[in-house]
């Protein structure tokens, strides 16, 4: 069986998620537009509130706090939109009768499918001294409206019976008072229409127009006074009335929708489809006194825009705004409109209910979508001064960024070293220009943070946002279907007149922006190539010296170590006393030297390489004779020296010998020294022992003589 994608109803219901309202004249309309997106911090440093999720949870509980304070002061209270006794807000939801919470979670899918849309309105219906009531409420990006629209007669039994229009006294005396104006005024156009210009008919008569200031001033001020203390005013909605958002108006309009039901304006012709609308010279003579506040004394009045609306149908007549009246400053100054629409003719439809609804909107979104616009437009014009004065700036950094790139060509077009004068002056320059880039950067920012501390938004962001508001105006204008009343200015043309200046100074601000944000970028651009040279100059040299010392360290290499090692290789694989050795060592530095002069002066391509090996291997082979005898007498002195070292030794060993040998001798003299030292102790103790032997034989003789001593000429006994 087929079944429907899961975002079926997504698709094909979002066109009808935002219905207009259906509309029936007469009624009277009070639009408000309340900023939501504010500055980041008020004037006390407190933080303001702009979350949407903060917003669309306070406009929830004003809706609900609002339900429940007309409990008691309105009847037939219905919330919109409404699926399957679920009541749908912004971030929550409710039963259709007790007001109670609903998880959001528990949602069904098509309950959930409307919570989520993102283009949604709520509406709020209800009885109101046996008036339609309608309040809506909108949220978008940057702000949030409520409008108020009040039908008198909704389904027409009151001027089919002849009841009164309301329960308040007041409203029905100014609703006798409009037919009657409009009854004896219009009468008094169409019978002047032919002679006399619109602004020269009864309704300029002094009574006229004091009547015109007092339908005015109750249909656009008294009865919305007295509507806001008895509907807006309640204890209960004080604490929603009192944040700070909902003292963010913006956008105040105030209409009036009549219909030919109250007075009729023929023009058979333009019915017919015979000739154009002439219809509106009377409308608008009838119509125009209540909105125009002309003052004879003064010979003042508010220039309005008078035009035809769904090509003739319908008149729109509107203040398009304050124009300098004198007012007390806490007063606002609301925008008074006036619809006229041809509901029938005959009993031909002519602007049905759908239609009145769709153009009151229409001509709502599109007021306040032109206010949008101009959000932050003097902040905007500040700005614009000061890009005015960032061309001195950015024009300094771009001739210092060429003088530098000057100064770079010209060092590389000079041979030879850059000397330090032309570095001073080189670096200079690049102090010069990175303090003219820095002050141009410095002079953006200021621009762009300076509306940014004032506004709570950046200068790009609020220049897009006025640029959607005024192609969303542009582009739902058209939808009005608009036609000239001569003598009177279109709405369009009254906008594009009055604000088509500001919004093509808004348009030409972003150009300008972008247009300094892009030069400041190709600065930048530029700057960073001059840089980057620098570095890739620097990164050259950097890697021109490494290629050079690899070069000297490969040549050492080759040249010294390589063979070095090589021949010390070699002699320990033939040993050290082959006849060969030193003819290959020789052979050996030959060889590895010439390769490393062959890279170090890079001719190693093999058409110089092969001969050049051809040429070394032929000098080396004719080079062997001179090296052998270079050999030879290299070796004769090594022979001689050797000869020179052998008889050396010898003679190093006859004396030793010699050495030894007397060595020898003066041990035999020792020995024969000591020999005769003994042979003479022994024969001093012989002739010791013989003389004591002598005196012992010989008598001792008696006498004077005898003392002891010898006499004379006796010897003593020689040993």
């Amino acid at each position: 069986m087929l079944k429907a994608a899961s975002d079926y109803h997504e698709l094909n219901a979002g066109a009808h998620r935002k219905p207009p309202k259906i509309l029936t004249a007469p009624a009277l309309i009070w639009h408000l537009a309340f900023w939501t997106h504010l500055p980041e911090s008020g004037g006390d440093g407190k933080k303001s509130r702009g979350d949407p999720a903060e917003i669309k949870n306070l406009l929830d509980g004003y809706i609900l706090a609002l339900c429940g304070s007309l409990a008691e002061k309105a009847a037939n209270l219905q919330l919109t939109p409404c699926i399957s006794g679920v009541c749908l807000l912004f971030r929550g939801a409710c039963h259709e009768t007790s007001r109670a919470p609903v998880d959001i979670g528990g949602l069904t899918p098509r309950q959930d499918d409307i919570f989520r849309s993102t283009t949604r309105a709520v509406s709020l219906q209800f009885t109101w001294q046996k008036l339609d009531v309608t309040i809506r409420f909108e949220v978008y990006t940057e702000y949030f409206s409520i409008s108020t629209f009040v039908e008198l007669d909704k389904t027409r039994e009151k001027t089919r019976s002849g009841s009164l229009y309301s329960d308040i006294d007041t409203l029905n005396n100014n609703i006798r008072l409009i037919l009657g104006y409009l009854g004896t005024v219009g009468q008094s156009a169409a019978a002047g229409e032919a002679s006399a210009r619109p602004d020269r008919h009864e309704s300029s008569s002094p009574s006229a127009e004091d009547l015109a200031k007092e339908i005015n001033n109750y249909c656009f001020k008294e009865f919305w006074e007295a509507f806001a203390k008895e509907i807006l005013s309640h204890d209960s909605l004080a604490a929603y009335t009192q944040d700070e958002i909902f003292q963010q108006i913006f956008a105040d309009f105030r209409g009036f929708i009549a219909s030919d039901q109250a007075i009729k304006f023929n023009d058979d012709d333009f019915f017919k489809g015979v000739k154009p609308a002439i219809w509106g010279q009377r409308a608008k003579s009838t119509l125009l006194p209540l909105i125009q506040h002309r003052d004879r004394s003064r010979q003042t009045r508010y220039e309005c825009a008078v035009n035809y609306m769904l090509d003739g149908r319908a008149l729109y007549m509107s203040t398009l705004g304050p124009q300098i009246p004198s007012i007390p400053e806490d007063q606002r100054i609301p925008v008074e409109f006036i619809v006229y629409a041809h509901q029938r003719y005959n009993d031909t439809t002519v602007v049905n209910k759908w239609q009145l609804g769709r153009l009151v909107s229409q001509i709502l979104l599109l007021g306040t979508l032109r206010l949008a616009a101009l959000k932050d437009v003097k902040s905007m014009h500040e700005a614009g001064q000061f890009l005015g004065q960032l061309d001195e700036y950015t024009q300094a950094a771009r001739d210092a960024i060429a003088t530098t790139k000057a100064q770079v060509r010209g060092a590389k077009g000079r041979a030879g070293s850059i000397s330090k004068r032309d570095q001073s002056a080189a670096s200079s320059q690049e102090e010069e220009m990175d303090d003219k880039l820095g002050t141009a950067h410095q002079k953006l920012n200021t621009i762009a943070g300076t509306f940014l501390t004032k506004t709570g938004s950046g200068l790009s962001y609020r220049i897009e946002r006025s640029r959607y508001y005024v192609k969303q105006f542009e582009d739902n204008v058209t939808l009005l279907r608009i036609r000239r009343v001569e003598g009177d200015q279109p709405y369009d043309q009254f906008i594009r007149r009055r604000l088509g200046s500001e919004f093509d100074f808004i348009d030409r601000l972003g150009i300008r922006y972008e247009r300094a944000v892009r030069a400041m970028a190709t600065l930048d651009q530029e700057y960073l190539a001059i840089i980057q040279n620098k570095l890739v100059e620097r990164a050259n040299k950097i890697q021109t010296d490494i290629h050079t010392i690899q070069e000297w360290g490969e040549a050492i290499l080759l040249g010294i170590l390589v063979p070095y090692y090589m021949a010390h290789l070699l002699v320990l694989i033939v040993g050290e006393r082959a006849d060969s050795v030193p003819m290959m060592t020789v052979n050996v530095w030959i060889v590895f030297v010439a390769i490393a002069v062959a890279r170090f002066f890079k001719i190693l391509k093999p058409s110089i390489m092969l001969p050049f090996f051809l040429v070394l291997s032929l000098l080396v082979w004719l080079l062997l004779p001179l090296e052998q005898n270079l050999l030879d007498r290299l070796h004769r002195p090594s022979e001689q020296e050797a000869a020179r070292s052998e008889l050396l030794a010898t003679e190093a060993k006859i004396l030793e010998e010699i050495q030894q040998q007397g060595s020898k001798a003066r041990e035999v003299q020792r020995q024969l020294l000591e020999s005769q030292q003994t042979l003479e102790e022994l024969a001093s103790e012989g002739l010791t022992l013989f003389k004591d032997q002598a005196q012992s034989r010989k008598p001792t003789p008696v006498g004077p003589r005898d003392s002891g001593a010898p006499q004379r000429g006796a010897t003593s006994p020689k040993p």
